[in-house]
């Protein structure tokens, strides 16, 4: 390079009249960077830190969530064994009206056929029964008292 080169462009660049003929220094990077590594390391510590809030809150939400899909879980287990319960006495009930009926309808069959009788049927059948067994028993009486009479004679 030429000296009226480094002229023609420093001329260019600086804004005074008066020409400089050395090009700028370099920049020394030794000056600032202590200063910047301190920052850089205060600004380091600062992110950690705030990384370990995040981490302890994440944690913390995680624990929260679990334990909300925990108790979640919990009421709906609840729940279907109310609702189990619920259809089993809902069965129960249900068979037993099947049964009765079942019962209803095999009595009736069997009772048109005349081979069951009812309740009432049963007590008006005992009642005639035992007023044949007292005619009976009255006519053996009358009977032997008018076979003693016939003997006296």
């Amino acid at each position: 390079m030429s000296l009226r080169y480094l002229i023609t462009i420093s001329g260019i660049f600086s804004k005074s009249d008066d020409l400089d003929i050395l090009p700028p220094p370099p920049p020394f990077p030794e000056i600032g960077r202590e200063d910047q590594e301190a920052i850089n390391i205060k600004g380091t510590r600062k992110k950690e830190i705030r990384e370990l809030k995040n981490d302890r809150n994440l944690e913390a939400e995680k624990r929260r969530e679990s334990e909300r899909k925990k108790s979640e879980i919990e009421k709906q287990r609840k729940l279907m064994l109310k609702r189990k319960q619920e259809l089993k006495r809902n069965n129960k009930v249900l068979m037993r009206k099947r049964v009765k009926t079942l019962k209803k309808k095999t009595f009736e069959f069997f009772h048109g056929v005349g081979l069951v009788k009812t309740e009432q049927e049963k007590k008006e059948f005992e009642r005639q029964r035992r007023e044949y067994k007292k005619r009976r028993e009255i006519v053996k009486e009358k009977i032997i008292l008018a076979n003693k009479k016939v003997r006296k004679i």
